[in-house]
């Protein structure tokens, strides 16, 4: 009897990470299908050179989808970190006016420090009534999706932007189930 509870909780466990880890694989290629009004780009670590690899690839995303759709408002989202200079807002409207985004068509929230204050503080700087785009690397696609639709009541369109190669590629999307169940039960 012992064994078969044993093998039972053992499946269990398998199933508690293999279902958000599925859902995460099956949306991590996302695109924005229709043109959206406002294209939320959501925060990451940045350095004293500026973003991180993973912010520059959300960067880079956004940039690609703006070339395409010059009437989107970018929004760029991420608060200041204990161990960063500046907040990632402020170096990510620089990368992007730097790459040609001109000012008036980027708008600054500084002050998140989540995906789920991403979502809510931008929320506070847009007219919510239009329609919402979100940038994120291809492993975060899936719980955005979900914070998003919280935040704003209804769905937003979503972007993939690269995720690392390698070990750290590996790192970000097997850790990924965890923060899904996180945001879960505890953003709201």
């Amino acid at each position: 009897m012992k064994k078969i509870v044993a093998i039972a909780v053992i499946v269990i466990i398998i199933l508690l990470y293999l279902v958000p880890f599925s859902l995460i694989m099956y949306h991590k290629d996302s695109k924005i299908e229709q043109p959206v009004d406002y294209l939320i780009v959501l925060g990451a670590k940045v350095n004293d050179k500026g973003p991180s690899l993973m912010l520059s690839y959300r960067l880079d995303e956004a940039i690609k989808y703006y070339e395409e759709n010059n009437d989107v408002m970018i929004v760029v989202s991420g608060g200041q970190g204990e161990d960063e200079e500046y907040p990632e807002a402020v170096v990510m409207k620089n990368y992007l006016y730097d790459k040609g985004i001109p000012t008036n068509k980027i708008i600054v929230e500084d002050k998140s420090t989540s995906t789920f204050e991403n979502l809510e503080n931008s929320k506070a700087l847009i007219d919510d009534e239009k329609s919402i785009g979100v940038v994120t690397n291809d492993f975060h696609i899936y719980r955005s999706s979900m914070i998003c639709y919280r935040v704003f009541d209804k769905k937003c369109e979503m972007q993939s932007a690269k995720n690392f190669d390698g070990l750290p590629g590996i790192y970000s999307l097997l850790r990924e189930p965890f923060a899904l169940y996180k945001s879960y039960f505890l953003d709201r």
